[in-house]
């Protein structure tokens, strides 16, 4: 199918044109193309096996891209070592949060600011403004991360991603394994990082649910781009809402 393009509007902080990516005799995406705005909320959707994770992997440079661009706040950054894409702004927050379990929760905020170099001033005060978002966080700053529920998990990896000051957030799967209520609050959270300027872009097995905060989605099956559009226009397709959204309703 014909790729999208996007419109001059909001400013592109993440542009992925005809992006390919093969394992071994496996492509594992074929021709994607696609965009994140300023300040928008983004989806990629689709069945286990499709390609979104990968596509995330091969943004933040940990898998190779067989052909195709990627620009980030107007840097080509496919071939890129992950160092030098994180230090330009750009985090994933994988799946399995991947916290340091032994470690205390200020102490993952801290290893989080370090590609802004030695601690300082402004280091600690982003700790304290994070703490007044997630005050479960505050409530449990020198307790070991791994003591933490899987929802504390999951913000302190997103308190993490934000401690390096990114201009763009990558998370996958991040509502996995958590109970219902947790899920709709740290997707309340990630719009309203979003409304304050964070450009994100989500891989979301729930499907309905990230489509209740998402500017737009894009849905994939093996690797191909079958589908894209406002949260509305992809729900009215009662066909693609069964074969590729599955039925989960939040």
């Amino acid at each position: 199918m014909t790729a999208p393009h996007p419109p001059a509007a909001p400013v592109q902080v993440l542009e992925l044109h005809d992006m390919t990516v093969d394992y071994g005799p496996v492509r594992a995406v074929e021709e994607f193309t696609g965009w994140v705005g300023n300040g928008e909320v983004v989806a990629l959707l689709g069945s286990n096996g499709s390609g979104k994770s990968t596509i995330l992997r091969a943004v933040s440079g940990i898998v190779p891209m067989a052909a195709g661009r990627v620009a980030f706040c107007g840097h080509w950054i496919q071939g890129m070592k992950p160092s030098r894409i994180v230090r330009l702004g750009l985090i994933q927050i994988p799946q399995g949060r991947l916290v340091f379990p032994d470690q205390s929760v200020e102490a993952n905020m801290l290893l989080g600011a370090h590609s802004r170099g030695r601690p300082d001033r402004s280091v600690r005060d982003d700790i304290a403004e994070l703490f007044d978002r997630f005050p479960r966080l505050a409530e449990r700053r020198r307790q070991p991360a791994g003591t933490l529920s899987g929802g504390e998990q999951q913000m302190l990896a997103i308190a993490r991603g934000l401690m390096a000051r990114p201009r763009m957030l990558m998370l996958d799967e991040p509502s996995l394994g958590l109970a219902p209520i947790i899920q709709q609050q740290l997707f309340e959270t990630l719009r309203s990082l979003a409304d304050m300027g964070l450009g994100i872009l989500v891989v979301e097995q729930l499907a309905h649910l990230a489509l209740t905060i998402a500017d737009r989605g894009y849905v994939l099956d093996r690797g191909q781009l079958v589908a894209w559009g406002t949260p509305d226009e992809l729900r009215s397709s009662g066909r693609l809402v069964e074969a590729y959204l599955g039925s989960d309703r939040t």
